[in-house]
């Protein structure tokens, strides 16, 4: 492991008090985790029967999508990983059906337990026989349901019916709060709490311990129960968190800190599927790709979070040292970095990563950069076993219209809308206007698209009249379809008019690259082939939207421009759409840009 050179002084023998502080800091720190940042766990059921809780596996997948069994963490549910279900199914082009698979009863207990792995066994076995096929799952698990994955392959006839694995922050080689000195204060303070963790010496609290030598070193319960391997025609991604703390004092930049951690599982640990069991010989020609969502969190930044999740006096105060406590802090940190031994300042650090970095434990399966890293693996994953529809080569999957209305300022000024038809990136609005001599022109009119978090405004990228005279108009107009959500019609576009629903669209969704409301470049597909990047795109805004063309992407050879083709192209006075396809000569990862000016929002794939 690698830092950054940290505050002078490094090898200096710190003072008896110091090292008091030190250890009333990483206490505090975990003291805070253990209250604001673990979810309360309900006593654990005594029986070994599995979860009633789970989604049927009878249900039956949507036609032309295959099964995607999502396994949660250790001390959660079958609910924590629903949003990033519904975000993969989205940007899959909803070509994945979700299954979410709850051992929250037995969420202490060791994941090759016959009430985790075993259940789980079932359930893929249940969830296969319902899909018929080719009778493959793929998997997408979080941190100890990566385990419990593999245990469960174990089991007759499983991993034959694994289509692919993604994992977020699996301990594969174990967490420094394990079988550790930290692991067993927190542990400890957990035991006079609400929560039920794992009992001291239990095969739970054992086994997690860190084992970067592939579990020499542990004891022999845990060794002999390794997970195994899965077999050589399952391709595995793993994805691993990775922050850097950048230590400012007010506006200057002091030094990074390279944890190299999620602040509960090391980067080496969520990457160690292939060292992980010494004792079985790896698959030949075993796929496996390593990735990583890598952020960084200023100090000040860490304070701010800290103040606004209710740390203690100590912990804040330990966050905002002056430069002497500061620089002992950091001092007993990057021990712990060099020599890979847990340190009070180490403990400190991890332990407020965990409570506020995006890329910390508890959030990496919600962040874009992971999210996007998962979608291309189960992207790659359905085109190699030819399950799941492929993305939408026109235009969105499906539009529902609602029943029509009208959008009225009073009953004497008022636009009914007569019909709404979807044509691919295209969304025509037939409406008849009434009202008096004043009455504004239909080209000031937008429509307004929320997904539930996100509202975006639309313009007429065309306005096709029938009438035209003052205080009458009847006509159409066009509007970008690009962007999945609610679509709501508002004449004149101001907040004087009542809003009518148009309907609902289905629009794959990657990401978005977004300069504000009105300006917006929807990626709903991004695939390699042959050495190239190449983006399937829907943008839109006013008249004056950045051509397609300015765009690149990023790497780390220089930036690239696209190759540019057009499937719509509409602009007008009010509004503007493109959509079509990028090509890129360049290989992912890289950044994206729509018009590559940074007053758009980055992509990262």
């Amino acid at each position: 492991m690698t830092a950054t050179a940290g505050p002078a002084g490094r090898r200096g023998r710190a003072r008896c008090g110091t090292a008091v502080r030190l250890v009333a800091l990483g206490a505090a720190v975990l003291t805070v985790l253990a209250v604001t940042g673990a979810p309360a766990a309900p006593a654990q059921a005594s029986s070994s029967a599995c979860s009633s809780r789970s989604t049927s596996p009878s249900t039956r997948p949507a036609d032309g999508t295959r099964p995607v069994v999502f396994v949660h963490g250790w001390m959660a549910d079958g609910g924590a990983l629903k949003e990033t279900g519904k975000a993969l199914t989205a940007r899959t082009g909803n070509r994945i059906t979700p299954y979410y698979f709850d051992y929250g009863a037995h969420r202490t207990t060791w994941a090759s337990a016959d009430a985790v792995a075993g259940c789980l066994a079932k359930y893929l076995a249940a969830v296969s026989a319902t899909y018929g096929g080719d009778g493959k799952v793929l998997v997408v698990a979080h941190s100890m349901g990566g385990l419990a994955t593999l245990y469960a392959a174990r089991r007759a006839g499983a991993a034959e019916l694994l289509g692919g694995v993604v994992t977020f922050a699996t301990p594969y080689l174990g967490s420094p709060f394990g079988e550790t000195w930290a692991a067993g204060f927190w542990q400890d303070l957990h035991q006079h709490g609400s929560t039920e963790v794992p009992p001291p010496g239990s095969d739970a609290q054992v086994c997690l311990g860190p084992h970067p030598n592939g579990g020499a070193n542990m004891p022999d319960a845990c060794a002999s129960t390794l997970p195994s391997y899965l077999p050589a025609s399952v391709p595995l991604t793993a994805i691993a968190g990775s922050a850097t703390v950048r230590r400012t004092l007010g506006p200057f930049h002091l030094y990074d800190i390279p944890l190299s951690s999620d602040g509960i599982v090391p980067v080496s640990s969520a990457h160690g599927y292939l060292p992980m069991n010494p004792r079985e010989p790896q698959p030949r020609g075993v796929k496996v790709s390593l990735r990583t969502d890598a952020c960084t969190i200023t100090s000040d930044s860490l304070l701010t979070a800290a103040v606004a999740l209710g740390w203690s006096k100590s912990a804040l105060a330990a966050l905002a040292a002056g430069i002497g406590q500061m620089a002992v802090l950091d001092d007993n940190t990057f021990d712990g970095i060099l020599s890979g031994n847990l340190t009070p300042g180490l403990v400190a650090y991890l332990a407020a990563v965990e409570a506020a970095a995006s890329c910390s434990h508890g959030r990496l399966y919600k962040g874009d950069v992971s999210l996007n890293h998962a979608t291309d693996a189960l992207i790659s994953y359905l085109d190699q076993l030819g399950g799941g529809a492929p993305a939408p080569s026109s235009g969105p999957s499906t539009f529902q219209a609602t029943q029509l209305g009208t959008s009225r300022y009073s009953d004497e000024y008022r636009a009914a809308i007569r019909a709404v038809r979807p044509d691919g990136f295209l969304l025509h609005v037939d409406f008849d206007a009434s009202g008096r001599n004043d009455l504004r022109k239909p080209e000031t009119s937008c429509v307004t698209v929320s997904d539930g978090s996100t509202s975006r405004r639309l313009f007429p990228v065309q306005s096709t009249l029938s009438t035209n005279s003052p205080g009458r108009y009847t006509g159409t107009l066009t509007f970008a379809l690009a962007a999945p959500g609610s679509y709501g019609f508002t004449y004149s576009c101001a907040s004087d008019y009542s809003t009518v629903a148009l309907g609902t669209a289905a629009v794959p969704s990657r990401a978005v690259s977004v300069y504000s409301r009105d300006y917006f470049a929807n990626i709903l597909d991004v695939r390699s082939v042959g050495g190239q990047t190449v983006i399937r795109f829907a943008a839109a805004g006013r008249s004056d939207l950045r051509d397609p063309a300015t765009s690149c992407l990023r790497t780390s050879g220089g930036t690239v421009k696209p190759t540019v083709t057009l499937e719509v192209s509409r602009r007008s006075s009010t509004g503007a759409t493109y959509a079509g396809t990028m090509t890129f000569n360049a290989r992912t990862p890289a950044t994206f840009v729509y018009s590559c000016l940074d007053d758009y929002s980055s992509v990262q794939f």
